[in-house]
């Protein structure tokens, strides 16, 4: 039976810690900075906080699905796939400019907003395979601790790269490589070791075959 002590033992609580760390800086620095940066780089507000709307939009449809697909397929092969999408849209938030084409914020809120979703699909999934038993709220509480240190940093980061070079285009740069880092901390956390099937009662299968 996993404690919340014994879990802060082992290397795997402390890789998805990390993992939800940069969720917490990816969710921070893109909500605070995305329409302030949008609009730096030329876009009207009003088509700025179209994007912003579409986005909440695509992350709760992209809620809805990586739960299951999580299930079937996986939680870290899933998760890259989020990951990936989360990286394309970055990617075009940060080819943000007065030049670029009118497509790159919708990409942005499309790309990054489907892929976000997966991040509440998988954390609290992988977490429940590693350290199941009756104290996983506890253990979820303390890698939430996780996403407020992220959310802390990513939102002040974003503030102190605009002040010292003028754009945001480095900061969403650099938040790339801090959602692959989050990416691979949980391969190394490896739910996958620890999924166990679940045998159903007698009576009860027979109802489901």
């Amino acid at each position: 039976s996993w404690t919340l002590r014994r879990a802060m033992t082992t290397r795997r609580f402390w890789y998805l810690f990390v993992m939800v760390t940069g969720v917490g800086w990816l969710s921070n620095i893109t909500n605070v900075h995305q329409i302030a940066h949008m609009v730096s780089t030329g876009f009207p507000s009003l088509l700025a906080a179209e994007v912003v709307a579409m986005m909440g939009l695509m992350r709760a449809a992209g809620s809805t699905i990586w739960g299951s697909l999580a299930d079937r397929f996986g939680r870290e092969g899933i998760y890259t796939v989020g990951t990936c999408l989360c990286l394309s849209g970055l990617a075009c938030l940060a080819s943000l400019s007065p030049a670029a084409p009118g497509w790159l914020p919708y990409g942005y809120a499309v790309a990054y907003g489907l892929g976000f979703g997966v991040h509440g699909a998988v954390e609290s999934t992988a977490t429940a395979d590693i350290f199941h038993g009756p104290h996983l709220g506890a253990i979820l509480g303390a890698l939430e601790l996780g996403w407020g240190l992220g959310g802390f940093l990513g939102s002040w980061f974003g503030g102190y790269w605009y002040d010292h070079w003028g754009s945001y285009h480095g900061a969403f740069a650099l938040t790339m490589g801090v959602s692959l880092l989050g990416c691979l901390t949980l391969w190394l956390a490896a739910p996958r070791h620890s999924r166990r099937p679940v045998s159903l009662p007698a009576p009860l299968r027979e109802e489901v075959l």
